[in-house]
């Protein structure tokens, strides 16, 4: 019975040519985009899944309590912690320390006199022998005791091969910043891509204190988002039993300002996703997907269902010859579900092929290295989708017409509501046009706060300005470079920085003004020199800018400091001294600059001081001068590289650096872009079949119009009216939901757009283009139609 149900199926299939290629069509890229989601959403919630500890991992997190109304959250915690912890919580297993995120010039001596350097800016970490216990790590070489030795390095295979070729890297050195020489006494194999620790080199942590001296590694007070505390808790303890003796942790080693200093868990599970801690992607933005990804097979579905019942109408005949010759209406059933299968089978296999093709697209959107890999998971969500497509899409056209009664599909009577009734075709086509419309109405919103972020006023200029590396320690060096850089005629203006004006770092601390007692909120730091407000157009309202010297000896501050210390004219604290914590300096404010954003627009404009340290900078800026070329460029590199000869020359442009810090919004835009046209694209398949369906069934009354006088426009009207209708509907339920949704996803924002009356217009409108033109086709061959030929033929 099997075999003989899908040999008619397929010849019906075959017969039917169009029909299949438009399901087949549709199905496979509704299936092709939830399979796409389904990879992506499976890559980030597995993210350092793989480790066999993963249950009791966590990391301890900082939260700073400045005052009442002003809580900050930080994922670092202070170095002396680690053994502190070991001390003082039974409870903790083991404990790590982990200063990742360095940026080294890594030398690899070929000979006496032959050196190969490359620059590493994120791989690099310090860590102890039991970063290797809490985390699995196969060794390929050596073991994690040797974490406890001085200078001495462990690389991953793939940075081994790139430094070492097919040379046995073991007990060769390796140059750290033309200066320190390090032990290769490790290999490991490469990390998995589904991990937010991607280091490939180790150093061990007894080396931190002479290659980074200026690090306040014995502070307790000390909190770098790129220093964090890991610890691995025994079985059957509680993360809640960790944070209550916390409480007393924190009075402990940090005195009298315990109550700034709040420290907890967080489990490795919502390290990835949570935005208060630095997490990659917000956990909102999967479920956002997921649920896109259901739009797309439910519209597919959808369209199925439509395209089958317009269908129905042709097959009268064939049901009513197949039932007098004794077919029971089981077997019709089945024989429907036989074609559905059909269908969905070849639409799953197309999808697959689809989605390897696009899954490196993809990759490129989201920063991530995603592959369809046939596992379990895979296999059972592929499953799933099978049957439940096939649910969807193929039993309620199989009911209806397996149903038909024998006379009138001989006669082919059977009227609109025993052929899918027209109400639920009409909400069928609803559902899709509500689903296109959120999209596109997400689509827009994402598109106009993106074009507020690059078009908004930063408070600084971002055009035409290079940010290359400098090394302030060496002041003699950076004093040549500056002169090199200003005889060149392309150079407008140059600034060394420790940061450019805007950058997601969190430096800062409490400070004091005037004698008075710490202020209840932190203020972001800023070194610069005396050409950083010139350089970057940062506009002085008020006092002078600092002066030249090797030391802090003044601050800037920013307008935003004067209002939170509750000063109304900014002249007032010209003179006045501040005292910032975080460099233990007291020193008199000399003038205010307009505020800026120091960071992304996620977060509102900070107090900020600026003071001049000519040994912590480590960019320069610099503006250039008309169109910026590969040429200059060149020559600035061929400047830099003459006085740092030993180093490797890398470059950014300031708006790119900013730009990264909308990476999500990004990759959400893009994928709201191409799943919109999906969504609209399968919904206009849909809406063809509603058309051709109303074609079918209103051919007599479209001749006897014509006979009695009407125009092409009032036939065309005919069908027009109808989608019409359907687009008003969905736009009233669409309307509602997208702008309750798009106001929650703007709340991520500090500074953001205004959603507009004008979007949902566009959006409404954008729609109606869309069903206009897939209707025009069908409706205008149907009222061009000869009137006598279509009347013989009722």
């Amino acid at each position: 019975m099997l075999k003989n149900h899908l040999k008619i199926a397929i010849r019906t299939l075959l017969r039917h040519k169009n029909y299949t290629l438009i399901n087949v069509v549709g199905l496979s890229l509704g299936l092709t985009g939830g399979l796409l989601i389904f990879v992506f959403v499976k890559f980030n919630l597995s993210v350092d899944g793989y480790h066999k500890n993963f249950d009791n991992i966590y990391r301890v997190v900082s939260d700073l309590q400045f005052s009442k109304d002003h809580l900050e959250h930080d994922n670092g915690s202070p170095y002396p912690m680690v053994k502190a912890i070991q001390n003082d919580i039974p409870e903790v297993q083991k404990a790590s320390y982990i200063a990742k995120n360095m940026s080294y010039t890594v030398g690899i001596p070929k000979s006496t006199t032959n050196v190969d350097r490359y620059l590493e800016k994120t791989g690099i970490a310090y860590t102890d022998k039991n970063w290797f216990d809490i985390f699995d790590y196969q060794w390929i070489a050596g073991n994690p005791t040797v974490m406890n030795e001085p200078n001495t390095v462990v690389l991953t295979k793939k940075l081994a091969k790139k430094y070492f070729g097919n040379e046995n890297p073991m007990g060769k050195t390796v140059q750290v910043n033309n200066k320190f020489i390090l032990k290769v006494a490790g290999v490991l194999n490469d990390y998995p891509e589904n991990t937010d620790n991607k280091m490939d080199m180790f150093i061990s942590m007894e080396s931190f204190k002479t290659i980074e001296p200026k690090q306040h590694i014995e502070d307790w007070g000390w909190i770098d988002s790129n220093k964090e505390v890991f610890v691995l808790l025994k079985d059957n303890v509680a993360s809640a039993d960790f944070d209550r003796k916390m409480i007393a942790f924190s009075k402990k080693y940090h005195g009298a300002d315990a109550n700034v200093f709040k420290h907890h868990l967080q489990h490795l599970s919502d390290i990835h996703f949570n935005p208060l801690y630095r997490g990659i992607i917000r956990i909102e933005t999967i479920w956002v997907l997921v649920i896109i990804g259901v739009f797309l097979v439910i519209t597919a579905c959808i369209n199925f269902v439509n395209l089958a019942t317009a269908q129905a109408l042709k097959r009268n005949k064939e049901v009513g010859i197949r039932k007098l010759l004794g077919s029971k209406r089981s077997h019709l059933f089945w024989l429907f579900i036989a074609e559905v299968t059909l269908i969905v089978g070849s639409s799953l296999v197309l999808a697959l092929a689809l989605t390897q093709q696009f899954l490196p697209v993809l990759s490129d959107w989201t920063h991530t290295n995603l592959t369809l890999i046939i596992d379990y998971q895979l296999v059972s969500f592929l499953v799933i989708l099978f049957a439940l497509v096939i649910l969807l899409s193929g039993f309620y056209p199989a009911f209806v017409l397996s149903g038909f009664n024998v006379t009138k599909a001989l006669k082919g009577n059977n009227t609109n509501q025993q052929i899918a009734g027209f109400p639920i075709r009409r909400s069928l086509v609803v559902v899709q046009f509500t689903l296109s419309q959120l999209l596109i109405i997400g689509t827009f919103v994402v598109f106009q706060q993106m074009d507020f972020f690059k078009n908004a006023d930063l408070g600084f200029n971002k055009e035409a300005l290079l940010i290359i590396p400098v090394f302030g320690e060496r002041h003699n060096q950076t004093d040549v470079l500056l002169n090199k850089l200003r005889q060149d005629p392309d150079v407008k203006n140059v600034s060394f920085c420790f940061r450019p004006p805007a950058d997601n770092s969190g430096y800062g601390g409490s400070i004091r003004y005037a004698g008075r007692d710490w202020e209840g909120f932190p203020a972001r730091s800023k070194l610069a020199d005396t050409n950083f407000l010139e350089t970057f157009g940062i506009k002085l309202i008020a006092g002078r800018n600092i002066v030249t010297s090797d030391s802090i000896r003044e601050f800037l501050i920013n307008e935003e400091l004067v209002a939170r210390l509750g000063i109304k004219d900014v002249n007032e604290v010209i003179g006045k001294e501040i005292e910032v914590g975080e460099f233990g300096i007291k020193a008199p404010i000399v003038g205010v600059v307009r505020s800026f954003h120091q960071r992304s627009f996620h977060e509102k404009i900070e107090p900020l001081v600026i003071g001049m340290q000519k040994n912590s900078f480590q960019f320069a800026g610099i503006k250039l001068s008309g169109q910026v070329t590969s040429d200059k460029i060149d020559k600035i590199k061929a400047i830099w590289q003459s006085v740092y000869p030993e180093n490797v020359f890398e470059f950014s442009f300031l708006d790119e650096r900013i730009a990264k810090f909308y990476e999500q919004e990004t990759m959400i835009s893009k994928l709201l872009n191409v799943f919109a046209l999906l969504v609209i694209f399968i919904g206009c398949l849909g809406l063809y079949g509603l058309v051709a369906f109303m074609a079918e069934t209103k051919t007599k009354e479209i001749g006897i119009r014509k006979v009695l006088g009407a125009s092409v426009p009032q036939i065309l009207w005919l069908f027009g009216k109808e989608f019409a209708k359907l687009v008003i509907i969905a736009f009233l339920i669409a309307s509602p939901v997208a702008w309750l949704s798009a106001n929650q996803w703007l709340q991520n924002f500090a500074y953001r757009i205004n959603i507009n009356l004008d979007i949902f217009v566009v959006s409404f409108f954008v729609t109606l283009l869309f069903a206009t033109i897939t209707v025009s086709y069908q409706a205008t061959k149907s009222a061009l139609m000869n009137p006598v030929k279509s009347l013989r033929t009722e």
